[in-house]
């Protein structure tokens, strides 16, 4: 009877350790402002309406600091296009820096599902459990490494565990997993370091709420203001999540347009924006660089999805 008690411990403690080896890795990727976003004013003469700010986290929203200086959260979330380079950065005197790449402390939206997967299933941070923080006021046109490194991160991950990932991303993270699944790698690619994906809030083709933030001028709970309104219409993150205008074809984005009574459709909505000088010069050159995007047809990634 003892050895037989002594057979099952041992296989016990073997079945055990072969289900903690075999916890398959998971990245996640946040969605638009899920992560912490830090700044550095380095040329405080240009904004006026900022005090004095050191590497100072002012994301996830700080309610307090928000209400108190509200046009200098819109300098905050502000992208600029450069007419030389045509490239899209944050502007001049205004340094940006996203959660650190493989940490989740600030990936407020995964918080429970983090303690879950810790705390039930034995996962270990920075073990077989990585937060992927990105620029998500710049995302895609001004963040051009990310997906290089994203793929670099997937491949030391699976050669490290043994392991393919899972990869799990949350609303505009989920437009994230599809570049990289469908733009950025091959078939052979995904197939051979990509278990599966997980889409939580998806929006591989669209997220009316983005387009609404456009159109008032608003982002998230920073109060209304001239400065934060033109930040919003200019934020490329908002641009790729405007309806696809492939899947969306021939339906109306709204209704209740004057002298267009079958509405505004997905392909027409800049001009109209235009139209309306809800959209400067500058909004349209950003636009530009994301509007691919929209005009892609779907896809069906190469991988087991839920």
């Amino acid at each position: 009877l003892l050895i037989l008690c002594d057979i099952i411990l041992v296989m016990f403690f073997l079945f055990t350790f072969l289900c903690a080896s075999l916890k398959k890795p998971i990245i996640l990727i946040p969605g638009h402002g899920g992560g912490g976003a830090w700044v550095t004013i380095t040329k405080p003469e240009l904004y006026p309406e900022c005090p004095p700010l050191n590497d100072y986290q002012f994301w996830p929203y700080n309610e307090t600091f928000g209400k108190k200086y509200p046009e200098c959260m819109g300098h905050l979330i502000r992208a600029v296009y450069n007419d030389t380079t045509h490239k899209v950065t944050h502007p001049d005197g205004i340094d940006f820096r996203s959660e650190e790449w493989g940490h989740m402390d600030t990936l407020y939206n995964y918080g429970p599902l983090v303690e879950y997967l810790v705390e039930k299933k034995g996962y270990e941070k920075g073990k077989n459990l990585w937060g992927i923080g990105y620029d998500w006021v710049l995302y895609y046109p001004g963040t051009p490494e990310l997906f290089d490194r994203l793929i670099q991160f997937v491949e030391q991950v699976h050669s490290q565990t043994g392991q393919k990932v899972i990869i799990m991303g949350h609303s505009m993270g989920t437009h994230v997993v599809r570049l990289l699944l469908t733009n950025k790698t091959t078939k052979e690619w995904v197939q051979e370091h990509v278990d599966g994906i997980e889409l939580l809030a998806t929006a591989f083709f669209g997220c009316f709420v983005s387009f609404s933030m456009t159109v008032y001028g608003k982002f998230g709970a920073i109060p209304i203001n001239d400065i934060a309104a033109v930040s919003a219409r200019r934020m490329p993150s908002l641009h790729v999540l405007w309806d696809n205008y492939v899947v969306f074809d021939g339906h109306p984005v709204f209704k209740n347009v004057p002298n267009k009574p079958e509405g505004i459709k997905a392909n027409e909505v800049k001009d109209y924006l235009v139209s309306q000088n809800v959209f400067d010069e500058e909004a349209q050159e950003i636009f530009k660089q994301v509007e691919p995007s929209l005009q892609e047809a779907p896809i069906e990634p190469p991988v087991r999805m839920y």
